[in-house]
């Protein structure tokens, strides 16, 4: 009797045909040794073809990683370059690659059917020579057409470092192959998979993050985001798009190309096995020698913004980590001299002490000036005309753009801790503490999720009596218009309410708002009727959004004016931080320090209480707890502090201090009108005179010697050196 066919080798037809019963367990047993039969293939042909396995690992994701790097470097090299315009060009080489490929493909599969008459080699030549005509033929098609920004010496200087990484880990993959045995060569094949694997994503993140914001991620970000998966959930998922979902996918699909290779071959015809001995150790050599020529030659010199993108973030974080914490050093230079609380700070009466209600309104993502060719008094007309009445503060800029650590500042008066974190340690009294002594009752409003970021332990530790955040009001015809939150209006009523009983009660009372609706997406609720600022979507949303927050401001001021509060209260009305649309290639704001980002408005409105009139020099977030203390004639030790009171004049010279919070990316320092942007190495130091450019479109630090912006980055980094001890001694 003729012996069954095995199981997993039989056709559907046979297993329905089958005498015995086809069950479960039995496909489940067949699926797992044609799996086992297809990966003990995939050993035998790596032993014996340890170069080619390797190079088949690493070479889709090599070619996927400079496939990214072609696109970031196209789009920081021609300033008029937008992703759609990058994305076309992509779409043209499909284009014209589209016929050779279903050419190759078809090759591939006649070379499949007829491997036992050519052989491994010979069903791979037809495919491998169209793809090389293709590309040739691509090549040539642009150069003769408008030859992209990568056909050039400065891009190939750019890849020198992962081309070099590339050839490292195929030759080391190769040599662990060859040389290991047994369960060692699994062990080994496994390993290198998982890495090529997780260096696709890492470097599909980075890709992805620089599309949407134009920063390059590093190590720190990556760290953040794989922390924070949970509190990120929400703000990763409205970016997540088909081309998202495929930078996760492609991945799994390169690591089967491998076990596709080595299965295309019935090992009938056995490649030459590779000799471990002087051929082994020639490759070793050459492994050597490319990484260590890679690196040399990599250091050449390459076109400003182009080094930015010099290192991918895998090879960053293989090599060095973060190259640009290593370059600079920070032990070099004594911090300047940082006015700080010895032993906290306190407000106290005077003979002319007054008790005003304040009624601090913070404003999401609100930027001083908007983009090209939009009118401010369209956007905004509420603050514009209050900004009439108003002490309007010309130039005022944040600490750090981000809201939690612009909160320190605001509401402390001091820096706040200089690192990509969620610290709740604030080290000095906040104004709900200074302002207890005083009689004032606090309370603070937002339609914001208080557990993100620790938001709501961070504005307890800061001394407030009572803290609203989403979930705190009456949901009933309100609408999430982000995913961190409600509309503003949500909390309109409540603050009103409130504000109505401490004013029943006799006492002063201090209450903070913090608007929402603004922050990214910036989606409005449905019964908005959008108005046309500009022809870009998303930028049209914001500046929308902004309209919306200035009525908000404008019910606000005009239910308090209606119930009489109004006549006794200083109303503050300020921006966290503002917001970039690609001004300098960059969106959004944690990571940037240029103007769009680093200026907001600034209006102290207090009828009675103040004169209207323009606020000029250089201002800060700090400013504030000192401007509050002069205006209520309350004695506050200032000089401990780094702000300075707006009803003060400042010095001409004063210095300001600015850190972007996603942690090496960026600062920025003042003096006068003269403003230097750092980027840690990534690209040269940038040198602005915003008196003649205020939007910072015109570097001029060739103007300045190397020795002067050198001193300029020491003291930048001394500076927040200085800041993060004064945080770890508090500790």
């Amino acid at each position: 009797m003729p012996p069954k066919t095995p199981l997993y080798n039989r056709s559907y037809a046979e297993l329905d045909l089958a005498e015995e019963p086809v069950d479960e367990r039995r496909l489940r047993a067949s699926a797992g040794l044609w799996l086992d039969s297809s990966w003990s293939r995939s050993v035998r042909f790596a032993k014996d073809n340890p170069w080619l396995y390797s190079a088949s690992i690493w070479f889709p994701a090599g070619f996927l990683l400079l496939l990214f790097k072609l696109v970031k470097f196209e789009l920081i090299t021609r300033p008029s370059s937008t992703v759609v315009e990058t994305l076309s060009l992509l779409a043209s080489l499909y284009e014209y690659a589209l016929i050779p490929a279903l050419l190759a493909f078809a090759a591939f599969l006649i070379g499949l059917s007829v491997q036992d008459r050519f052989g491994y080699k010979g069903h791979l030549l037809l495919p491998v020579g169209l793809a090389a005509f293709v590309v040739l033929s691509v090549i040539v098609r642009l150069v003769l057409m408008s030859p992209p920004a990568w056909i050039s010496l400065d891009f190939f200087l750019v890849i020198q470092e992962d081309i070099a990484l590339l050839a490292a880990a195929v030759c080391a993959t190769a040599l662990l192959i060859a040389f290991a045995s047994g369960i060692a060569r699994r062990v080994v094949l496994i390993l290198a998979s998982l890495s090529a694997v997780v260096a696709l994503w890492i470097g599909g993140f980075d890709f992805g993050y620089f599309i949407r914001t134009g920063s390059v991620a590093d190590g720190y970000m990556l760290k953040y985001a794989l922390t924070h998966v949970v509190d990120l959930r929400h703000a990763v998922g409205s970016e997540l798009g088909i081309g998202a979902w495929t930078l996760l996918v492609v991945p799994l699909l390169a690591a089967a190309i491998p076990i596709l290779v080595a299965n295309t071959d019935n090992h009938r015809r056995r490649v030459h096995r590779a000799s471990y001995s002087w051929r082994m150790k020639r490759g070793l050599l050459l492994s050597g020698l490319t990484i260590l020529s890679g690196f040399f030659f990599a250091r050449l010199p390459v076109s400003d913004r182009a080094g930015m993108i010099r290192t991918a973030l895998p090879a960053e974080l293989l090599v060095e980590a973060v190259r640009s914490a290593v370059s600079v050093g920070e032990a070099d230079a004594a911090p300047p001299a940082i006015h700080w609380p010895e032993n906290g700070v306190a407000l106290s009466r005077t003979d002319s002490t007054r008790t005003p209600n304040i009624v601090l309104i913070i404003l999401e993502s609100a930027r001083a000036e908007m983009p090209a060719g939009v009118d401010p008094r369209d956007v905004r007309p509420y603050l514009a005309e209050l900004a009439t009445r108003s002490m309007d503060v010309q130039d005022a800029s944040v600490v750090v753009p981000h809201t939690n650590k612009a909160l320190v500042p605001i509401l402390c008066g001091v820096y706040p801790e200089l690192r990509q974190s969620e610290s709740v340690n604030v080290t000095e009294s906040c104004l709900p503490q200074l302002l207890r002594p005083l009689g004032y009752r606090s309370a603070f409003f937002t339609p914001a999720l208080l557990d993100f970021e620790n938001k709501g332990d961070l504005l307890a530790s800061m001394g407030f009596d009572e803290v609203h955040g989403d979930g705190s009001f009456d949901e009933s015809g309100f609408e999430k218009t982000n995913y961190f939150g409600f509309e503003d209006r949500i909390m309109l009523r409540p603050a009103l309410e409130w504000m109505q009983r401490e004013t029943k009660k006799g006492g002063p009372f201090l209450a903070t708002l913090l608007t929402l609706t603004a922050h990214h997406d910036y989606r409005l609720p449905s019964t908005h009727k959008y108005i046309t600022f500009s022809e870009r979507s998303d930028l049209n949303r914001y500046l929308n959004a902004q309209w919306y927050q200035d009525r908000f401001v404008r019910d606000l001021i005009a239910n308090m004016e209606e119930s009489g509060e109004a006549d006794n209260t200083v109303f503050v009305i300020l921006g966290d931080h503002g917001e970039a649309f690609s001004e300098h290639g960059l969106q959004f704001h944690s990571a940037v320090t240029y103007q769009e980002v680093a200026h907001v408005p600034w209006l102290v409105y207090a009828p009675g209480l103040v004169e209207p009139n323009r606020v000029l020099g250089l201002r800060q977030h700090v400013d504030l707890v000192p401007t509050i203390a002069d205006v209520l004639h309350a004695d506050l030790p200032t000089n401990q502090l780094p702000g300075t009171s707006l009803l003060d004049d400042v010095d001409p010279r004063r210095e300001l201090f600015m850190s972007a919070w996603i942690e090496n990316q960026s600062m920025a320092y003042r003096v006068g009108d003269t403003k230097f942007n750092f980027h840690f190495g990534r690209r040269p130091m940038e040198v602005f005179d915003l008196e003649n450019d205020p939007t910072e479109m015109h570097d001029v630090a060739s103007r300045y010697p190397s020795d002067s912006l050198r001193a300029v980055e020491r003291r930048l980094l001394a500076w927040r050196r200085g800041v993060n001890d004064r945080y770890r001694m508090k500790q």
